[in-house]
């Protein structure tokens, strides 16, 4: 009878284990962790599994990001660490994750200082908390086979905040 519930045990874990990480507090299958550094400076990770997109991580990254400074009570937040900003062939530009493990298992760890309004306009990595929030709910609350559907991150380009989602 153990051995019944030992092989159980183990195939409920393999089942989460196949499941992509979703917008959630870490888990055994990824999510979110936060770390709070000073009264404004937190350190964000987010870790996937081997099911989850770079496009889901990253997203997920900025929607925790953003949830962040307005728990805290804060306007928008910068991205102080060292992440390069992307634009590929399509037009398209994303941040990269600081890593990914050599067992296919994508991340973002990277710290931000949370700010008040007015925000610096010309600042690098600064983001709105509110409209960044706004822009990519629907991302993350509507995926195309678990992950994050993909789409241009407009977000990431000055000026292009405004523009929410409105169709995919």
């Amino acid at each position: 009878m153990s051995g019944l519930k030992a092989i159980v045990g183990l195939a409920c874990a393999l089942m989460l284990s196949a499941c992509v990480s979703g917008y959630s507090p870490s888990s055994i299958t990824g999510g979110f962790e936060q770390q709070q550094l000073s009264d404004t400076t937190w350190r964000v990770t987010y870790n996937g599994n081997g099911y989850t997109t770079e496009e889901t991580v990253q997203t997920y990254w900025l929607y925790r990001s953003a949830e962040i400074a307005i728990e805290q009570g804060y306007d928008g937040f910068q991205i102080i660490s060292d992440v390069e900003l992307t634009a590929l062939p399509d037009g398209e530009a994303r941040i990269l994750p600081a890593v990914e493990s050599g067992l296919g298992k994508p991340y973002m760890v990277a710290d931000i200082r949370l700010l008040r309004a007015p925000l610096p306009e010309r600042g690098r990595y600064v983001f709105d908390a509110r409209a960044m929030q706004t822009f990519l709910a629907p991302y993350v609350n509507e995926l195309c086979n678990g992950n994050v559907c993909p789409h241009v991150h407009r977000y990431l380009f000055p000026g292009m905040m405004a523009e929410a989602p409105t169709t995919r």
